[in-house]
């Protein structure tokens, strides 16, 4: 399904790094009010040293920037071992109650390894796809 951006897009850093085993870094909260779709794009880099690991990656949502997080149903993304130099997406509707976003991201490398990983959230308004008219009523009838 083919989707209209619009420039009322927002491109956000939602998180970077280069991770061993465990999170990769503090999660950003990020205020999706407003708009009703994002869509995560997590690049994963060539991981260096130790035996190759894999890439998990989750939203959570709040109804509250410093509100307590619960994981995002359907939300999980995970990249194995043979996935290297790749692109993980994770696209969601923003739910009214739950505006408030964050990404989590975990890996599991052994010894030296680490993986380079960052991070973008495209917030969007997928569903509007006429903008507002004054002649809704024509246009509808």
């Amino acid at each position: 399904m083919s989707k209209q951006r619009t420039g009322s897009d927002r491109y956000l850093v939602a998180a970077g790094g280069n991770t061993g085993t465990g999170v990769i870094a503090t999660p950003i909260a990020l205020n999706a009010s407003g708009y009703d779709r994002v869509l995560f794009s997590i690049a994963r880099g060539a991981e260096v040293g130790g035996t190759k690991g894999t890439f998990a990656a989750s939203v959570y949502e709040s109804s509250a920037t410093g509100g307590s997080y619960a994981l995002r149903s359907g939300s999980l993304g995970t990249s194995g071992t043979a996935f290297e130099n790749t692109v993980l997406l994770i696209e969601i509707n923003v739910a009214g109650a739950t505006p408030f976003l964050k990404l989590y991201g975990t890996a599991t490398t052994s010894g030296t390894g680490a993986i380079p990983i960052v991070a973008q959230a495209q917030l969007y308004r997928g569903s509007r796809l006429l903008p507002p008219s004054p002649d809704i009523a024509v246009i509808s009838a």
